[in-house]
């Protein structure tokens, strides 16, 4: 997107990636200091959601709009700490300590080869469709997946004070 289509160099790519990345830390010192949503499965949908949104939005740039595509891209750093951190911890709370490792890795490993065959498809269907439509296209699926995912968890989004509570009262 960056060289392809608003005509970017490596300093330009450079930047990007550099936002990305610091979105996705400060995200996790913010996320770590208040502790997130209390609604787990609600923080990731929003996630996902905003994730897809900025997508969406950045398919619809004019091609000397980068700064704001730079807006959008440090945006979707951060929504991917608002996926991984509340999934990773429901992970850990859910996950009996003698399967965790076990659980971790298999989640590990299916995510990363998620991003090769991600790419397997993105690469041809943006070269078909041009990369701000493939932009379009792939924010509107995430928008979709994120009201999915969220339709389908509600009923188990339990607020985290009231479960820490009630654990307080089995005691």
């Amino acid at each position: 997107m960056v060289k392809g289509y608003f005509n970017g160099t490596a300093w330009h790519n450079g930047i990007v990636q550099t936002l990305f990345s610091s979105g996705m830390l400060i995200a996790a010192m913010i996320i770590g200091l208040t502790g997130g949503l209390q609604r787990q499965f609600l923080m990731i949908a929003l996630s996902m959601g905003l994730l897809g949104l900025c997508s969406f939005i950045s398919g619809f740039l004019p091609a000397t709009w980068f700064w704001v595509f730079c807006i959008a891209v440090f945006i979707m750093g951060t929504t991917s700490m608002g996926f991984n951190i509340p999934f990773t911890a429901y992970i850990q709370r859910t996950v009996p300590s003698e399967n965790l490792g076990k659980v971790i890795s298999l989640v590990t490993s299916i995510m990363s080869f998620a991003a090769p065959v991600g790419m397997f498809i993105a690469g041809p269907v943006s070269e078909l469709l041009g990369v701000s439509n493939w932009m379009i296209l792939a924010g509107i699926l995430m928008v979709f997946v994120s009201l999915s995912c969220y339709l389908l968890t509600r009923e188990f989004d339990i607020p985290l004070i009231k479960e820490s509570a009630a654990c307080g009262e089995n005691k």
